[in-house]
């Protein structure tokens, strides 16, 4: 039999810290064995059934699985279900909890990653995993040469999208086209581009994410998904391990 305090539980099998577990612990979000938990408590990982928000925590028994899954327009990457809302969920045929890392709005498309390592996706989804994030944008209006230097000099020094964040900058790393561009992130805003190229005078028609930690889309199918390679796992992991604490 193995025990543990819960807010360690939840520390090491889901993407939050253990701040951020003692704050779901007081909103009454999480449950063991269907009781509402309390602060301070010990829990046997083998036994005891974790929930928060009614979604079950997975042990350690579980295997641990990783997918790639290029995102159609029109999901959701949220664990909750919405009326009328399609999320990523529904396309993988997977019957446990999965986490996701590299979160796309709605409207976007393109590579998100889902795991049930809870540990390396609190890693991954820090603040201070900086890896690139690429994305091909398409928007509106075009551009020409003196509008693309004007472009890349605003979204190089940024503007604050958040009054509690840092101010959100990104890179133009290439022009495909008149109207389309490759832009490469390094933070993780909400809606970052969309409202950056608001701000600069750009509607984002079509945004698409090609790339996330040096790991490829390639030519995945729009609304497919596969299994992570052993490489692709490692890698994952060595970057979660040269950003830790």
């Amino acid at each position: 039999m193995i025990s543990q305090p819960l807010t360690k539980y939840l520390a090491s099998h889901g993407p939050w810290s253990r701040r951020q577990a003692e704050a779901l612990i007081r909103a009454g979000r999480v449950t063991i064995d269907d009781q509402i938990a309390q602060l301070g408590q010990t829990i046997d990982n083998n036994q005891t059934i974790v929930k928060v928000d009614s979604q079950i925590v997975a042990n350690n028994n579980e295997p641990l699985v990783y997918f790639m899954l290029n995102k159609p327009v029109g999901y959701t990457c949220t664990n909750r279900c919405f009326k009328g809302e399609r999320n990523i969920f529904s396309l993988i045929n997977f019957t446990g909890r999965l986490f996701v890392v590299g979160r796309l709005d709605k409207d976007s498309r393109g590579l998100v990653l889902l795991t049930n390592d809870g540990d390396l996706t609190a890693k991954l989804t820090h603040p201070r995993f900086a890896q690139p994030k690429v994305y091909q944008v398409t928007i509106r209006p075009g551009l020409n040469g003196l509008a693309l230097a004007k472009l890349q000099e605003f979204l190089a020094r940024g503007c604050r999208l958040y009054d509690d964040q840092a101010i959100a900058t990104a890179e133009i790393s290439r022009q495909l086209a008149s109207d389309r561009l490759e832009i490469i992130l390094r933070q993780g805003q909400k809606r970052q581009i969309r409202l950056l190229m608001k701000a600069a005078g750009y509607e984002v028609v079509d945004l698409k994410r090609d790339s996330l930690a040096g790991l490829k889309l390639g030519q995945l199918s729009q609304g497919a998904y596969r299994p992570l390679t052993a490489n692709e796992i490692d890698r994952l992991h060595r970057l979660a391990q040269d950003k830790r604490a």
